[in-house]
Order: structure tokens, then sequence, then C-alpha cells
């Protein structure tokens, strides 16, 4: 994936056309996307958490467009919308890559010995509760959806939990079991998900 948001953005220009707000504003803050720099707290790292969602958001909604047009659109019209789709297919998949070698990167700066800020609230506790890497990504659309709804209200389509965090029914019903720590700690009261096919 590109190492920083100039690359990306330089090598898909697309993108400044069809980002979500809440992940522009990211791209515009030279903090939050230096690498070496840790989340200054917690606010910053939910925003970027919002945008790593949103992202993945854009990408399953532009997967199913191209899916809808194959099927709808004629024959003479179909080559340059899917290539523009295709284009945007690829520049959405190298922001997901950017995003989560970003996040890693600046939870890593945060553990140095110079570190002046701790690192997320989240970070911490999703160690001490021994989730699965998926079960994390979960925790991450749970979170957001509670504390940025806002930002989600005006969204034509919603990826669900379980497609974000490529759950399948048997590590869903898992990750639900009322007897895990996240549920005995209130720290998740409901698990509320819906099922669909994703697009190849």
């Amino acid at each position: 994936p590109s190492s920083t948001a100039e690359e990306l953005h330089q090598k898909h220009p697309l993108l400044k056309e069809v980002v979500p707000p809440l992940l522009q504003e990211l791209f515009d803050d030279r903090d939050l996307c230096d690498a070496t720099s840790p989340f200054q707290n917690d606010g910053a790292y939910v925003n970027f958490l919002a945008a790593k969602v949103l992202c993945a958001n854009k990408l399953r909604e532009t997967l199913f467009a191209i899916s809808r047009t194959a099927l709808e659109v004629p024959a003479t019209n179909l080559l340059p919308l899917l290539e523009r789709q295709r284009d945007l297919k690829a520049a959405l998949k190298d922001c997901c890559a950017f995003l989560a070698v970003l996040e890693v990167k600046k939870l890593e700066a945060a553990q140095t010995d110079d570190s002046k800020v701790l690192p997320p609230r989240f970070s911490r506790v999703v160690k001490r509760l021994e989730l699965s890497e998926k079960e994390v990504k979960a925790f991450e659309h749970a979170l957001v959806l509670q504390c940025l709804p806002d930002k989600f209200r005006e969204l034509k389509s919603w990826m669900e939990l379980a497609a974000y965090a490529k759950l399948s029914p048997s590590e869903l019903v898992r990750f639900a079991q009322k007897s895990r720590a996240h549920f005995k700690q209130g720290i998740l009261t409901d698990v509320t998900v819906g099922f669909s096919g994703d697009p190849d």
C-alpha cells in the first residue's frame, strides 16, 4: 500500500471525488496521517476508526454497484462506466490498506519510550478481552456506531457488523455469547446484525 496520504492521492486522484467527508477530514489532518505520531486522544482514534468503517462501507457499495451495472446498463454505455467503477474499487481497496497500516504504526508509536501519550483506551481494552482479529473489527464497528451515529444516518446503505468484521454465522454466535467478558463487563449489551452476500 501507499506509505503516505499524498502518495495514495497521487496514485488514485479519483479518491478526492468519492471519499466521505469524515475520511477527507482525516486526509487533510497532517498529524493524523503522520505514521510516526501516536493518536493524541481517544476522540482522534474514534474518528480514525469511523474513517476506516466508512471506507469499507464505500468499497462495499462500489462492489454492489459494479454487479448491478453489469446487469442493468445497456452494452453501448457499459465499458466506460465499468472502467470508472473498477478504478474506484482499486482506489478504495488501497485506501483501506493504507488506513490499516497507518493505524498499526500510530499504535506502535504510542508504545515507544519517548511517547507522551498512552495508546487509545479502545486498543488497551480489546487486548484485555482476548478477542480474535475479526472480533476486534466487530468492536470497531459497534464503537463507531455508538459514538458517532450522526455520521452514518445520511448514508444510503450501511454495512452490517458481521459484514464489516467478516464474521461467519458461527463466529458471530460466539462473539455474541453472554458469557464473554465484553458482555459480562457491560462493554457491549447487544449485537444486532444482518447477513447479506458480499460481491467478489
